[in-house]
């Protein structure tokens, strides 16, 4: 009989001990499974982040003049997009990667602030700064009206030269030949024509050979 309970007893205990060891075992994968949703949560807002960063950038771009500052964005944004490129690749559970892109990050959010400043600084232009400005705009504008009005001017009177410079001629005459050099009678008989003129004088032309040109219409 005695016997009999200790197999009860020592059955009941092993029944026992094994609803304990599967309750810690579903418990275990319960909080693996927490665990593991909570790193993917994690890394999720981190992709969130690094992306809202990339397009940040894009936008201050758009505010700035700066060619050099402009260059320096350009940089840090191409760094976002990489290290951005880099968590894609990182599994959720790997604690150490994690925690050096948060870092990362940290620091990227410290650089871009400090360019935030400096694209206020930049943009920030006093009253008298615009003041200065607009006037020598219109200086400026001013000034260039007036060099087109001379350009104007010079090609005007450029023009008027070229018309009085031009040779005037008169007491045209015209002459046929005929082979024996005499003056042809008939049309069949002309060989040549010889055309005499007198160039009016023209103090405005240059001195030197001209090349006449006669048309026959």
């Amino acid at each position: 009989m005695e016997r009999k309970t200790v197999t009860i007893v020592a059955i009941i205990l092993l029944v026992l001990a094994l609803i304990t060891l599967t309750i810690l075992f579903t418990r275990e994968r319960i909080s693996s499974r927490e665990l593991v949703e909570s790193f993917e949560l994690e890394k999720e807002d981190l992709e969130n982040e690094y992306t809202h960063f990339a397009q940040q950038y894009d936008e201050l771009k758009l505010t700035v003049d700066n060619d050099s500052l402009a260059v320096l964005l350009e940089k840090e944004q191409i760094k976002t997009q990489r290290l951005l490129e880099e968590l894609r690749t990182v599994k959720a559970s790997n604690a150490t990667e994690i925690r050096r892109l948060k870092k990362e990050l940290s620091t990227l959010r410290k650089v871009m602030v400090s360019y935030i400043n400096q694209i206020d600084s930049l943009n920030r232009l006093t009253q008298e700064q615009k003041i200065i400005i607009d006037e020598v705009t219109q200086k400026y504008n001013v000034a260039s009206k007036r060099i087109s009005t001379l350009s104007q001017e010079k090609k005007s009177l450029d023009e008027k030269v070229t018309l009085a410079a031009q040779l005037d001629v008169t007491n045209i005459w015209v002459e046929p030949k005929n082979k024996r050099d005499r003056t042809a009678k008939r049309i069949k008989d002309i060989v040549r024509l010889d055309i005499g003129f007198t160039l009016v004088k023209n103090i405005t032309a240059k001195t030197g050979e001209k090349t006449v040109y006669i048309r026959i219409a």
